[in-house]
């Protein structure tokens, strides 16, 4: 089913009978996610869908018109304007005043003010239209009821062109036998002329564009998305850290932003999308497991500055970028900073630790592996390493030159004893 629509879909690209119009990558509303602080992923969403469609049909959607989702607030209209709506559809139950008559008023056009003031030119939808794409009666009974009332529409004045705009039902599921029955049915009307979106636009505003009507939204109460967008936030800093080992864009990492846009989805329940964020998780912290160290790494300093080897297996079968945080027991200074960058191949790894011994005798020096994000945020391995320093010359003449002193100064009071004796 999926193959043959797309195959439909192309052809229609390739006719140029197709305007794609732009949406989100799953169901989301925009204003739930402004309302939460995160407008961010509502354009995440949008640009991921977009990416989709030009991939399948190579063609790119358009965002000048944006149908409103019952929750839309002038704000709405804001955050749509900056991701490039011009003109926008609105179902009649939307608007105050509401219109006398639904479909009387989808064949003028309206006008929508925004949080500034602004007008944006907008087209009302008959909400009883989209009704009977969800008729119980079946999927005939749909495309029966629909055809019937837009034949009214059409035979109601003869002599005047009515525009009218069947939506998909909000938050419902229009089953694939009916939308069948019903777009054939359309195209097929003898008294029906299917336009896209901008081409009744264009025409109602050059023929009515005097008698649009300045209206208020009306807007249904929004399902809180907080705690998604808490969540979402959290699994995107890990995924971020999970990026920065890769080193940057990575099939791998990609895999799990698609996961974390699904959590975005209207449909997903808290436990459907506590799924998709485990799975995020789980493949984050799988990468913790493929970095080992030996069990000792004990080393042996012969002079004050050295380069300590440590050892490290990267099992990733690609490279991984981390940061090397370094500790001690303020026996050991690390002359190029405690942090060191390093790329680990494939396999085992040996890298040059350049320290500086302050004293002879044993210190410890704890190497902890993490990520490269801003937030260090994933430790990939923490090991000890048991730093022994035998012979340092410098500290060695620093001693020697002490007990001379110590010498001197006892020789010193022994001689002034001994003259006042005499």
């Amino acid at each position: 089913m999926h193959a043959r629509l797309l195959a439909d879909l192309e052809a229609a690209v390739q006719m140029g009978s197709l305007h794609l119009r732009s949406s989100p990558f799953v169901t989301a509303d925009p204003e739930a996610w402004r309302k939460a602080g995160r407008p961010d992923v509502h354009r995440d969403l949008m640009d991921h869908g977009d990416q989709v469609l030009n991939d399948l049909l190579g063609m790119a959607p358009d965002r000048k018109v944006t149908v409103l989702r019952s929750t839309a607030v002038p704000a709405t209209l804001d955050l749509l304007g900056r991701l490039g709506a011009i003109s926008h559809v609105v179902s009649a139950e939307r608007l105050d005043p509401r219109p006398v008559t639904a479909s009387y008023g989808s064949t003028y056009p309206a006008r929508l003010l925004d949080s500034s003031g602004v007008a944006h030119p907008a087209l009302v939808a008959d909400p009883d239209l989209a009704r009977h794409l969800i008729n119980p009666r079946g999927s005939v009974s749909a495309a029966q009821h629909l055809l019937a009332d837009l034949a009214l529409l059409a035979w109601s004045d003869p002599t005047v062109t009515r525009t009218a705009i069947v939506t998909m039902p909000e938050a419902l599921v229009v089953d694939a036998l009916t939308l069948d029955l019903v777009l054939g049915a359309v195209e097929d009307a003898p008294f029906l002329h299917l336009r896209s979106l901008p081409e009744l636009f264009e025409a109602s505003l050059a023929t009515d564009a005097a008698a649009a009507v300045t209206y208020e939204l009306w807007p249904e109460p929004v399902t809180p998305v907080s705690r998604r967008a808490t969540d979402r936030s959290l699994a995107e800093t890990a995924v971020a850290a999970y990026t920065a080992i890769l080193g940057g864009p990575h099939p791998d990492a990609a895999a799990l932003n698609d996961l974390l846009e699904v959590t975005a989805a209207a449909e997903l329940d808290g436990d459907a999308m506590d799924a998709y964020l485990s799975t995020v998780y789980d493949t984050v912290s799988g990468v913790l497991d493929e970095f080992t160290t030996p069990a000792n790494q004990s080393v042996r300093l012969t002079a004050r500055r050295a380069n300590l080897p440590f050892t490290i297996h990267n099992g990733l079968n690609t490279n991984a970028r981390v940061v090397l945080v370094l500790q001690s027991d303020g026996r050991l200074d690390f002359p190029e900073g405690d942090a060191i960058e390093a790329v680990l191949v494939p396999g085992r790894n040996r890298i040059a630790v350049p320290v500086r011994a302050r004293t002879s005798g044993d210190a410890r020096l704890r190497v902890t592996v993490r990520s490269p994000d801003d937030a260090r945020l994933l430790q990939l391995q923490s090991v000890q390493l048991m730093v022994r320093t035998t012979s340092l010359p410098g500290v060695g003449v620093a001693l020697f030159i002490g007990a001379l002193a110590v010498l001197a100064i006892w020789w010193i009071r022994l001689a002034r004893v001994r003259s006042s004796r005499t």
